[in-house]
This record gives C-alpha cells, sequence and structure tokens, in this order.
C-alpha cells in the first residue's frame, strides 16, 4: 500500500500539524507536516489569483529544503488559508 487516507477533525488555519508514520518491522519512520499559508488581503479578482499564486509560489520556494512539498490541499473556495502537505526528506 502506497497512499493511506487519514481523517482529521479539524486543521487549525494558522498551525502546523505533524504526523510522524513508523514501520515497526524495519524502523523507519516517515515524517509529514501540513502548513498553513495565510491568504488574507488577496481578493478574488483576476490580478488577485496572480497575487494569491505568487505569494504561494513565494512561500514554497522559500521552505526549508530539509522537506518535500507533496500536496497543495483543497481548502474551499474563498479560504483564508491555503495547506500544504510536506515529506521529511531522509
Amino acid at each position: 500500500m502506497k497512499e493511506v487516507c487519514i481523517p482529521l477533525d479539524r486543521i487549525n488555519e494558522a498551525d502546523r500539524t505533524e504526523l510522524e508514520v513508523k514501520d515497526s518491522k524495519n524502523n523507519r519512520v516517515q515524517r509529514y507536516r501540513i502548513e498553513s499559508v495565510d491568504m488574507t488581503g488577496t481578493g478574488d479578482s483576476d490580478r488577485a489569483s496572480q497575487d494569491r499564486f505568487s505569494k504561494l509560489q513565494l512561500y514554497i520556494s522559500n521552505y526549508t529544503r530539509n522537506w518535500e512539498l507533496i500536496q497543495i490541499l483543497d481548502s474551499g473556495e474563498g479560504a483564508k488559508y491555503i495547506h500544504l502537505l510536506y515529506r521529511k526528506r531522509n
């Protein structure tokens, strides 16, 4: 099995959520992190959409290299935050 869906009760918008998955047979640990990126003040116009994209792109490019981006999570239309799922590099 390569993927597992873990339902979380709630991801607080401004918080960082960290998960640790352990393989008991091989003693291997994988670490995951959900980061929230504040998108307030970017609006809904075409220009605002470009601003949101630029802000997100800058955030991702400046993130620590110890973690790799593996998914951008759907936060819903009009959400103030976008959630990014990272995996710690081994």
